[in-house]
């Protein structure tokens, strides 16, 4: 691994030496090493840490569960799945993705595109249904960060809207700061909780912030599914006649954190998945 300097590292990330000195003290920059008292050596590839302001917003939000009783996920995540999904799963989801979004695209057109039949649906929301698919087709099992998640946002945007992939709004950096401390809760305090609890907050805190500048929904729906699966917890089989059932769960995370409601049902789609 190579190391920069302070100086360097200050910029390269347009802040004082003053202020990445602070961050080494505090320990906000990973994999940094000290050389006596006053020399610090920092891993070249680190990206500027985020807000300390903003990280203290997502810690306030004060995310809950409630009480859950997670037996029966927990049962699920000792048997050995095979994480594929059928044709008719896969158009299901997208077809979610699309009435979260309130874009009515029926699972019979949906069907049509990943077959190459000729629909009335605009090409630029063909090309996405198909990216969406081929990424859950092909797989993305890769542990969820800040840039795994951006890799998979540029992936639904392949051959339409490339120069947007992987991109955040970038609004005075509020949304940069907001996604940076959301995968530092995700990969730091948030690996204590059980993995579903974990998954659902990444998932919905993904679809309230709506960093990237274009696919948020899909991104988030897709992060939800990785996540679930490195833990080795089934998919939910999602049907878009429930995604009102849907919203009215993701509106207490929301405007109250409360993420009980939400659980609750993800928790239900994955079971009674299992179960047909």
């Amino acid at each position: 691994m190579k190391y920069i300097s302070v100086k360097q590292a200050a910029i390269k990330w347009g802040i004082s030496e003053r202020r990445v000195r602070a961050l080494c003290t505090q320990g906000r920059i990973e994999g940094v090493t000290r050389c006596g008292t006053w020399v610090w050596s920092i891993p070249e590839d680190l990206k500027k840490p985020a807000d300390g302001r903003t990280l203290r917003y997502i810690r306030n939000r004060n995310l809950s569960t409630g009480v859950q009783d997670y037996s029966r996920i927990n049962s699920l995540m000792e048997i050995k799945k095979n994480f594929s999904m059928t044709v008719d799963e896969r158009a299901a989801f997208i077809s979610s993705v699309f009435q979260y979004d309130d874009q009515s695209i029926s699972y019979e057109k949906i069907i049509d595109v990943l077959n190459l039949i000729n629909t009335d649906i605009d090409p630029k929301t063909q090309l996405l249904i198909l990216n969406i698919n081929g990424v859950l087709e092909y797989g993305f099992q890769e542990e969820i960060t800040e840039p795994s998640s951006g890799k998979i946002n540029k992936r639904l945007l392949i051959s339409f809207d490339e120069k947007n992939g992987g991109k955040y709004i970038d609004d005075e950096n509020k949304y940069t700061e907001q996604a940076q401390a959301l995968f530092n809760q995700y990969m730091g305090p948030w690996t204590a909780l059980h993995p579903l609890s974990r998954s659902v907050f990444i998932f919905g805190e993904l679809l309230r912030i709506r960093p990237y500048k274009r696919a948020n929904t899909a991104t988030a729906f897709l992060i939800l599914l990785n996540s679930l699966m490195l833990a080795g917890i089934p998919f939910p089989h999602f049907e878009s006649s429930r995604t009102d059932e849907l919203k009215s769960a993701l509106s207490s995370t929301s405007l109250r954190g409360n993420y009980q409601k939400l659980l609750s049902f993800i928790e239900y789609l994955i079971v009674r998945n299992q179960a047909k």
